[in-house]
């Protein structure tokens, strides 16, 4: 993670235990996730006062593009097409940002 990180985003929060720590790092945190009930575990076990959390999907929510320093994809983006959520999530990142993927799927 970029620092000074002004933006994160966190794709595919689900219940948010990435996003409080992206929150003690960066200034401000966008967590989103397709699932309105994952949005809604995350902001019951706690939501830092410089958290958005979005029940949106990353493919077609308008956030807005060169908007984050820093973008965390943990154990998701085998839920989407590859090329096009790389696209997109390149899209998104500021000049010199940082894209953070961990695939966790298993392989078959």
């Amino acid at each position: 993670m970029p620092e000074p990180c002004r933006s994160a985003l966190d794709v595919g929060c689900g219940d948010g235990v990435l996003t409080p720590k992206l929150a003690a790092r960066a200034q401000r945190v966008t967590a989103i996730d397709v699932s309105r009930e994952m949005i809604a575990i995350a902001r019951h076990n706690g939501a830092p006062e410089n958290v958005t959390y979005v029940a949106g999907d990353l493919l077609t929510y308008p956030l807005p593009t060169e908007s984050f320093d820093f973008i965390a994809a943990v154990a998701v983006i085998h839920h989407m097409p590859l090329e096009v959520v790389l696209g997109r999530m390149s899209a998104l990142l500021r000049n010199g940002g940082v894209l953070a993927v961990v695939g966790l799927a298993q392989n078959r």
